[in-house]
């Protein structure tokens, strides 16, 4: 704590100069419509950017949901391919007169 306010004090006319500018902007600002009007709409342009990058980094950060939640899918897929083939293959064996040609792919037309 001694040390902060020996730093204070070493550097009160900077913390003077910063307070004084502060208060200059603010009236400038606030008395002139020209200068107010340039600041509001250069703020929003500012804070639009700021909205921009968060949103694209949440959106990035997201992409391990989405990308979990596709690999589920893939999985899921390809179970439900694997039975379609397996009961493919055992209907075309049963319902097959010439198993031999059935293999092969040559069946009955």
């Amino acid at each position: 704590m001694r040390r902060l306010f020996t730093f204070i004090v070493r550097n009160r006319a900077f913390f003077t100069f910063l307070i004084l500018e502060f208060v200059c902007a603010w009236l400038i600002f606030k008395n002139n419509s020209y200068q107010g009007a340039k600041y509001f709409n250069s703020s929003n342009v500012v804070a639009a950017k700021i909205l921009t990058a968060s949103q694209n980094v949440n959106n990035y950060l997201s992409l391990r949901i989405v990308n979990q939640e596709l690999a589920e899918e893939n999985a899921r897929l390809r179970q439900q391919l694997e039975y379609k083939m397996q009961s493919t293959d055992a209907d075309t064996s049963k319902n097959s007169l010439y198993p031999s040609l059935s293999e092969k792919g040559e069946g009955l037309r």
